[in-house]
């Protein structure tokens, strides 16, 4: 399958409002052909039916429902009163009317004027009917104003068309099934979009970047399940912010050791199947693999995994994607943790000997050289400073450091689900320290 389309597709014509009707009120007409949003909004507020029962009819004479008008011309204002609260518990079909398939081909026209924002709380509305709320909102435009901040730990460009469509190119072999998963995913629910046969058009790109980043937008959120699910529906592409979303699920909210080595296992299990194959050097997919397998070796005997290989395995991919991308900051810290964890394993059973067997780098200098970059990221990373504070309690060395680094941890303020937990610990583990000096 070729990811360019066979043909420049034009851009859409903004449409004009001409003409309305309702049927319960004439001076609806007017209101809808001044194109004023906060008039329609005020008037649907004096008369609520009216979403149900009013059309306008545009310059090129189609016949639309209020939320599509709202979509062709990024009324984003009026778009959120269509589907705010008060119809929570009416089917979409009720809320935007008819005539055109029940509305949802808002979610087509959103696309074609460009309106990606407006896309992308379709898709909420569409396949997360029942999300319960959270104190991260990434809503509308803020996943991609927020993104800098969010990605700080593993530098990825924000997932646009442009990076789906640069995705596709360099990894073909994905090109095809992650169609097909498009196509499930648009008659799964409903979303009565025109997939280009054949090809990847600019607007499939525009679609399946949306759905996308709403994945991601449930990892940053906590809905570590959702956007596990849903990253499955997406294909091969989806493990990029799925992988991700297991790991933070296994370390955050799994409590059973059994369950959190098979939640870790089931990540690399993933990887070897389905990721490596179609998008082997991809970072989020080499980091969700090693990231694992530290989780794993932290879990188990050390002696047990450098029986294994386990370690071994873990160190050549970290100080290889350290090595290759040198921006990926969440590789930096685990490699600097797998240092420590080396010299404290290696220090009940074989020292030095033992450990260059493993790395010669392992060493309280190199686990400074690791966590210096983290340490300085800004907006401040309070995973960076709990594991440098880990780093050195596993090493025995400078206790003051090791407080003052929680302390840091513990003091900022969450810009996601991942960074809560983060600093959760870090206030936990800074009161059992404090507990302990007493």
């Amino acid at each position: 399958m070729n990811s360019s389309p066979a043909a420049v597709q034009p851009a859409a014509t903004p449409r004009t409002i001409i003409a309305g009707t309702s049927s319960s009120l004439d001076q609806f007409t007017d209101i809808l052909k001044t194109g004023s949003e906060q008039a329609i909004i005020a008037a649907l507020e004096t008369n609520p039916s009216l979403s149900y029962q009013c059309y306008a009819v545009t310059s090129d004479s189609l016949p639309i429902n209020l939320l599509a008008l709202a979509s062709i011309n990024g009324y984003t204002q009026l778009f959120d009163y269509l589907l705010s609260s008060r119809y929570r518990d009416v089917p979409i079909s009720e809320v935007v009317g008819d005539p055109l398939q029940h509305g949802q081909c808002a979610l087509q026209l959103a696309l074609e004027h460009g309106h990606i924002a407006l896309v992308r709380k379709l898709i909420d509305k569409l396949c997360f009917p029942k999300l319960s709320p959270t104190r991260f909102d990434f809503s509308g435009d803020k996943l991609e104003q927020l993104w800098p901040a969010l990605s700080r730990g593993f530098q990825q460009p924000f997932p646009d068309s442009h990076t789906i469509r640069e995705l596709l190119d360099k990894y073909p072999a994905m090109q095809d099934e992650t169609h097909q998963a498009l196509s499930r995913v648009v008659e799964e629910f409903g979303l009565t979009y025109r997939i280009s046969p054949g090809f990847w058009s600019d607007l499939d790109c525009q679609l399946f970047a949306a759905l996308f980043q709403q994945c991601w937008c449930r990892v940053f959120e906590g809905h570590f399940d959702e956007a596990i699910g849903f990253a499955k529906k997406l294909g091969i592409a989806g493990h990029i912010p799925g992988l991700f979303a297991l790991i933070l699920k296994a370390q955050n909210c799994v409590e059973d050791t059994a369950e959190k080595k098979e939640l870790f296992e089931r990540v690399i299990r993933t990887v070897k199947d389905d990721v490596e194959s179609r998008i082997p050097d991809h970072p989020m997919a080499v980091f969700g693999r090693a990231c694992a397998l530290v989780r794993i070796c932290e879990l188990s005997s050390g002696v047990a995994n450098a029986m294994k290989g386990t370690a071994k395995d873990m160190l050549i991919e970290l100080e290889g994607l350290v090595e290759k991308n040198p921006e990926f900051i969440y590789a930096k810290i685990s490699l600097g943790g797998v240092y420590a964890g080396i010299i404290e394993q290696t220090s009940f059973w074989g020292g030095s000997v033992v450990r260059k067997a493993l790395t010669s780098h392992a060493t309280p200098e190199n686990i400074h050289t690791q966590f210096a970059q983290p340490l300085q990221v800004s907006p401040i990373l309070p995973v960076a400073h709990l594991e440098y504070a880990n780093a050195l309690i596993r090493i025995k060395k400078e206790p003051e450091t090791v407080k003052k680094h929680l302390g840091i941890a513990a003091q900022q303020t969450p810009l996601c689900a991942e960074e809560e937990y983060d600093i959760n610990h870090a206030q936990k583990q800074l009161q059992e320290l404090s507990t302990k000096e007493k």
